[in-house]
């Protein structure tokens, strides 16, 4: 009951239209102006995005914050822990569900946790990217996380003999396929 009654007092909503800004068609599609309503600000809410890297993500207006002491960062392919000065893919995909500057655009989910993970070598293909995310599944898992957003896809690699053909794209043959099939197991929900 206390939910049905929630759904319908919009005052409760974050943001208004105008908030959201260029990013109120998208929110809407996807249903979130209605998702704040019942969660609130999703302050407890822990995100790891999974990429190639979230070079100048601190810079864009609306993401400032990402340099903050507690943000938990990790680099599975150079081992430096520095994400900041690798691929721009993550810094687009993390935009998408972080940034909150109101009156131009919100993200998805702006005042989630998030910890970013870089598991992709952007210059090549290799099956070492699924062993990466893998290890940052693991990685992620214990620290209590609740979604992994991985905007990665693994079929062809640079060396052919190690690609994936289709007989084992059933979501369950692969190094990535049982990693992400095992943190969905533990609780982590998986996009």
């Amino acid at each position: 009951e206390k939910l049905i009654a929630l759904k319908r007092d919009s005052s409760i909503c974050l943001f208004t239209d105008a908030d959201y800004g260029k990013s109120f068609d998208q929110n809407k599609f996807l249903g979130i102006p209605e998702l704040s309503r019942l969660t609130g600000k999703m302050s407890s809410f822990e995100i790891a995005v999974f990429d190639a890297g979230f070079h100048n993500a601190f810079k864009v207006k609306g993401m400032e914050d990402l340099l903050d002491s507690k943000q938990i960062v990790r680099d599975y392919v150079d081992h430096d822990n520095s994400v900041w000065e690798d691929d721009q893919h993550g810094c687009n995909v993390l935009g998408f569900l972080k940034t909150y500057n109101p009156g131009h655009y919100i993200g998805s989910a702006p005042f989630a946790n998030y910890t970013l993970i870089r598991t992709e070598n952007a210059n090549l293909e290799s099956l070492t990217e699924e062993v990466n995310w893998l290890l940052a599944a693991e990685f992620v898992d214990s620290l209590g996380v609740d979604l992994i957003s991985a905007s990665l896809g693994y079929h062809a690699f640079d060396e052919n003999q190690l690609s994936h053909n289709y007989n084992e794209s059933t979501g369950d043959s692969s190094i990535v396929s049982h990693a992400a099939n095992l943190a969905y197991q533990r609780g982590i929900m998986v996009v």
